[in-house]
């Protein structure tokens, strides 16, 4: 192959190279998970329980003042926090705008995470699988963004950030897969600033269809 304008394929490199080498030197960050842990206990009779401990931070330095989006941390949907929807919670106490409930917010997403599974796992029979979970955690920024207000880390209020969401599973484990149902339902709301946690009250049409959220997954979710 021969080009015909080789000093335009020149110029185009000589202004190409500098502009990459920039690119990579801006986007300097370092992303450090504390602790991304789970252990899984045999009990009796066929029962385990699974637990899960996630601690995060990411932290941009030098010419970089955020992660690369797809370098910051998200939570929510159905191998994290089950009883809220994909990358719908946090940052902080921020609540999506109605019109974004149960869809993709692309400013749901921080520097800072932490996040806490249960899993209480029972056989059925050999294929079928059940279980009883509690997942709690949430995000949080470093700096306070104005697109997602009430985001930003504070030592003295995080721990009161805490989303709690609790549920039951049916699992089809046929050795070479496994098809996960997981019901789950909000107990706490970090945006809630009245009473800590939610009332239940699943007998009632309009609370089920507000807080009722179904997970299908493949696999276990640790």
């Amino acid at each position: 192959m021969q080009f015909v304008y080789r000093a335009f394929l020149f110029a185009l490199l000589a202004v190409a190279i500098p502009l990459i080498i920039h690119l990579f030197h801006f986007r300097r960050f370092r992303k450090v998970y504390f602790s991304d842990v789970s252990f899984l206990r045999q009990l009796s009779g066929g029962k385990r329980l699974a637990t899960r401990f996630i601690a995060g931070l990411g932290v941009p330095y030098g010419n970089s003042q955020t992660l690369p989006y797809l370098k910051q941390f998200n939570i929510g949907g159905s191998n994290s926090i089950r009883a809220f929807h994909p990358r719908s919670l946090g940052p902080g106490t921020y609540q999506s705008p109605d019109s974004l409930q149960g869809r993709f917010n692309i400013h749901q997403t921080g520097e800072v995470k932490l996040e806490f599974s249960l899993e209480y796992r029972f056989d059925i029979t050999r294929i079928f699988k059940g279980a009883f979970f509690v997942d709690a955690g949430n995000i949080w920024r470093l700096d306070e963004d104005e697109k997602t207000p009430g985001g930003e880390f504070r030592w003295d209020s995080f721990y009161k950030q805490i989303a709690i969401g609790a549920g039951t599973g049916l699992r089809i484990d046929a050795s070479i897969f496994v098809l996960r149902f997981d019901f789950a339902f909000p107990l706490a709301l970090p945006w809630d600033t009245g009473s800590f946690f939610q009332p239940i009250e699943p007998f009632k049409k309009d609370w089920r269809r507000q807080n009722l959220i179904f997970n299908l997954g493949i696999g276990y979710p640790f």
